[in-house]
């Protein structure tokens, strides 16, 4: 069964077929901007696999990487009314997706050391 969406998506890619790439996926941050659902997808079904690829290659886990691309997605869409035209949405999602490995690396990091309460009671605090 073929959806809307879908034949709505296939109509407007054959539409851009003949635009350099750059153009295209500076419309599709324009419509993203704009709160259009499908340039959202079209961001999402373009970067999901290099995103993911590049969440476990800093996590080395393969759910932690999942769960990666799924809050950049998410932070992404959460922070769409503020970017700038002419600014790259590719940009955005791959910095939104590195500051979450960091994080995600430094809790990961702070339970293997332990909690701070063993050495403020050796202290006397």
């Amino acid at each position: 069964m073929t959806s809307l969406f879908s034949i709505l998506y296939v109509v407007h890619n054959e539409e851009q077929q003949d635009l350099p790439e750059s153009a295209i996926e500076r419309e599709q941050a324009r419509l993203f901007k704009d709160g259009d659902r499908g340039a959202f997808d079209w961001f999402f079904n373009r970067y999901r696999e290099p995103v993911y690829r590049f969440c476990y290659k800093h996590l080395k886990n393969e759910e932690a990487a999942l769960d990666a691309v799924q809050e950049s997605f998410l932070r992404l869409l959460g922070m769409r009314e503020r970017l700038k035209p002419g600014q790259g949405v590719k940009n955005y999602l791959f910095t939104i997706a590195l500051n979450y490995c960091y994080d995600v690396l430094r809790k990961e990091q702070f339970r293997k050391t332990g909690s701070l309460t063993p050495l403020v009671e050796d202290k006397g605090l």
